[in-house]
This record gives structure tokens, sequence and C-alpha cells, in this order.
């Protein structure tokens, strides 16, 4: 049986393949205390090139 994050990896890199396909960039985001994504998107050719931050409303 598979684990869930090679799940994840042939799902993850179908999605990559298919937008390269449609003549689209690709793109990822997580967020960062998200280990299994950020493992998931590195192992199927994504590079972190930064951070964005994150807004909450307290209203």
């Amino acid at each position: 049986m598979k684990k869930l994050t090679d799940y994840g990896k042939i799902v993850a890199s179908a999605m990559v393949k298919e937008t390269l396909r449609r003549g689209k960039t690709p793109s990822w985001g997580c967020d960062t205390r998200n280990e299994a994504s950020m493992k998931i998107a590195c192992s199927v050719g994504f590079e972190i090139i930064g951070t964005h931050p994150w807004y909450k409303y307290e209203g």
C-alpha cells in the first residue's frame, strides 16, 4: 500500500504536467508550517522563492 505522501506526489506531478500542457506556469502556495505540502511541492520540482504575509481580520 502506498503512503499518503506518495499519492500526493502522484497528484501534484499530474497537476504540473497538465498545467504545462495547457501552456501555463504551475505555481504552489502553502502555509510554511505545512511541512508535508512543502515536501511534496519540492519533490515535483518546485522551489521556495519567498514567503508571503497572512492577514487576519479581527473586526
